[in-house]
């Protein structure tokens, strides 16, 4: 991301150089404009609910909450929720990064759910490295990883999904000022409530501090947005809404919070 930022600012500053006119009073709205989109936060493309190309890495830390108004492994029976920590390690660039995390798969409540609070669980593992630049992406991360690798309750009734995922980022705009993540990936148990394999994947699109993105994953179809608070940096609060045409008949609202650091 940081390349990005480089190359908004180069293009401003060649801009400014070679055309003279885009400092002048007669082009002053299109140079006041330029300084508005160079101060913007960098764009953060993701896809939502599929996995990505990228994890976390050196020494970087992670933790996020969510609530779904339909639980899955009821037949949408009950609202749930889950959370999960991780952490993240090595260096993606020069070496590979590998994450790892916890993942609470139920944190019903006595006020939501079947009242039994991180009954079931499981444990996730991703190695992941970078390339930089491939063909017109300036940066792609391959992952390959393993969800629910192991676990307790109910999470021991699903297989473990093992997956290969890539992803790339661009830029678009006449400063980079929209981020782009294209994702595609293969799941062994990501389609039929986490149990047989199919392809996933999706496209994102970023500016400032929003980010929006539609993913599939078989046939089902997911929107997601992000939001990222200037004020509260490292944290992100998302919407998404999978299967949004029922084809599984468990069609769900997802509001989740998370924090990096």
């Amino acid at each position: 991301m940081r390349l990005m930022k480089m190359n908004k600012l180069g293009l401003l500053m060649f801009a400014t150089v070679f055309s003279p006119a885009l400092g002048l009073a007669s082009d002053f709205s299109s140079y006041k404009n330029a300084l508005q989109i160079l101060v913007e936060p960098e764009p953060r493309p993701s896809v939502g609910l599929v996995a990505s190309g990228f994890g976390a890495s050196g020494n970087s830390f992670f933790a996020a909450a969510s609530y779904t108004d339909r639980d899955e492994q009821t037949d949408g029976n009950d609202d749930d929720g889950s959370i999960i920590v991780g952490a993240g390690f090595g260096d993606p660039i020069d070496a590979v990064g590998v994450e790892v995390s916890l993942g609470l798969t139920s944190v019903s409540t006595s006020l939501w759910g079947d009242g039994k609070f991180a009954d079931e669980g499981n444990v996730n593992l991703k190695i992941h490295k970078q390339y930089r630049p491939i063909g017109t992406f300036p940066v792609v991360s391959v992952s390959v990883g393993v969800s629910n690798l192991t676990g307790w309750g109910g999470t021991l009734d699903n297989p473990a999904n093992t997956y290969l995922a890539a992803s790339g980022i661009s830029s678009l705009g006449g400063l980079g000022q929209y981020g782009v993540m294209y994702n595609l990936g293969y799941g062994s148990a990501v389609s039929d409530g986490e149990t047989s394999g199919d392809l996933f994947g999706g496209i994102g699109v970023a500016r400032g501090d929003f980010s929006a993105s539609g993913s599939f994953i078989g046939d089902q179809i997911n929107l997601s947005a992000n939001w990222f608070p200037s004020f509260f940096n490292g944290a992100v609060f998302s919407y998404s809404r999978s299967d949004i045409t029922n084809t599984s008949g468990l069609s769900r609202n997802i509001f989740s919070v998370g924090y990096s650091f």
